[in-house]
């Protein structure tokens, strides 16, 4: 009797996952199939809805940029820019993924009138990032400066916006079209913009000289339509993956064009299902020369991540398709990359460094995946966000990301598992697994 009690008990307890241990700290937020955790902390609001941020070039990863606001000025919603410090959290209870929050008050801010800081980029390896703008000169460079007006707060100087001067004569390029994208290559030496006809541009980062151009136009593989929704230099900075908003997706060579190339070489991406429409992309490379590309992918009202490796076809270049897997129960609405291969990282290890990707969805779900683990996801949060997130971006060593939405909330996110670790636990999981399925064939079978 003795015995059939205790074998009775064991497999008849409802909260058998929790008994043993299993891990579900993979979603912080949500109820999950191991149990149900609390829900993650509000984000934090600055009143108005945000459409840019980015991490400083600060070494300790605490401060970032955020932009955004109401449009035009009879709305009524100022549009600025706003410096925001990370503030750890001190209380015992917090830990995981929202160990770390934003600030509640701005530590610098500055107003752009009537326009509005749809995107933007922070130059690698510089002290500045260019805001794209609703209008206007299209782009504004800034550079954050200590300043000793108004004393110092917490015993440091006080910083401000300091808007650069840009060259009068590349005004005109940049007001061609309206801009839809902006990315920096891994040196901070060039920017790629994108421009809602379809356009793109690359430009020299300190001066903003106009180096090369892409013409649609002059490809027939190419549609016309669709302005350029994202883009993303890869590593060696002679290629350029772009996504129009049309969701079509294709590599554009840089280094086969002149700045007004007729022949430029493309190589365009094939969805692996049918209706499927990129959205969002980002370009590492891994050892021996390999470049790889990951891609978002809308279905039919949920997401998905695609790998995809740049090969050799006779003459040519193809893109195969090497690893897909499901993102979000949503549309995929933004998409950001880290890779610590990248020459300006500090600490940068070679082949083993991480590559990371983060996605968020049109329900405000964020998560984070490592790209050297076949896109094994390392944290999920559901809840991130009210409505549509509209960026994210990495910290400069990969361990913090930023997320903010058209809801006026900004969060941030830690991720505090690496890859190796997340397959460590998968393999526990299934050796537990074996192990009570082989106590259980025992016990009831033979």
């Amino acid at each position: 009797p003795a015995k059939k009690n205790t074998r009775g008990s064991l497999f008849k307890r409802k909260n058998f996952g929790h008994a043993v241990g299993l891990p579900g700290s993979l979603v912080q937020g949500k109820g999950s199939e191991l149990g149900t955790m609390a829900p993650p902390p509000p984000a934090r609001k600055f009143g108005a809805p945000l459409f840019f941020c980015s991490f400083t070039d600060s070494d300790a990863n605490d401060e970032v940029v955020l932009g955004g606001g109401g449009g035009a000025s009879k709305t009524g919603v100022a549009n600025r820019l706003l410096l925001v410090k990370v503030d750890e959290e001190k209380a015992t209870h917090v830990t995981g993924a929202h160990q770390c929050r934003l600030e509640c008050d701005p530590s610098a801010e500055v107003h752009t009138g009537s326009l509005t800081t749809v995107n933007g980029v922070w130059v690698k390896g510089k002290p500045y990032f260019v805001a794209v703008l609703s209008g206007g000169d299209g782009l504004v460079k800034y550079q954050l400066k200590k300043s000793g007006q108004g004393g110092k707060k917490d015993g440091e100087e006080k910083e401000t916006f300091n808007k650069l001067e840009i060259n009068k004569s590349n005004i005109s390029s940049f007001k061609q079209a309206a801009i839809s994208s902006i990315a920096s290559n891994n040196l901070g030496t060039q920017i790629a913009v994108g421009f809602d006809t379809g356009k793109i541009v690359i430009y020299e980062a300190s001066k903003l000289d106009e180096v090369k151009e892409f013409n649609p136009k002059k490809h027939s593989q190419i549609p016309d339509k669709g302005g350029i929704m994202s883009l993303s230099f890869t590593f060696c900075g002679t290629k350029v993956a772009a996504v129009k908003g049309n969701g079509f997706a294709f590599v554009w060579d840089t280094a086969a064009s002149g700045k007004n190339e007729k022949a430029a070489s493309v190589t365009v991406f094939q969805s692996p299902v049918p209706g499927g429409m990129f959205r969002g992309c980002y370009s590492y490379d891994l050892p021996k020369s390999k470049k790889l590309f990951c891609m978002g992918l809308n279905i039919k009202g949920r997401s998905m991540l695609t790998s995809w490796s740049l090969e050799k076809e006779g003459k040519g270049k193809k893109l195969v398709l090497k690893r897909k897997v499901n993102a979000h129960k949503a549309a995929l609405t933004a998409l950001a990359g880290y890779s610590s291969l990248s020459p300006v990282r500090k600490g940068a290890v070679g082949s083993k460094g991480k590559c990371l990707v983060a996605s968020a969805s049109s329900e405000g779900e964020v998560s984070v995946y490592s790209l050297e683990h076949n896109l094994t996801c390392l944290v999920r949060v559901p809840n991130a966000h009210m409505i549509f997130t509209t960026c994210v971006n990495f910290s400069n060593d990969g361990s913090r990301l930023v997320s903010v939405s058209a809801d006026a909330g900004a969060r941030i996110v830690t991720v505090t598992k690496s890859g190796d670790q997340v397959k460590l636990e998968q393999n526990l999981m299934i050796a537990l697994f074996m192990f009570l399925l082989v106590i259980f064939l025992y016990y009831f079978v033979l």
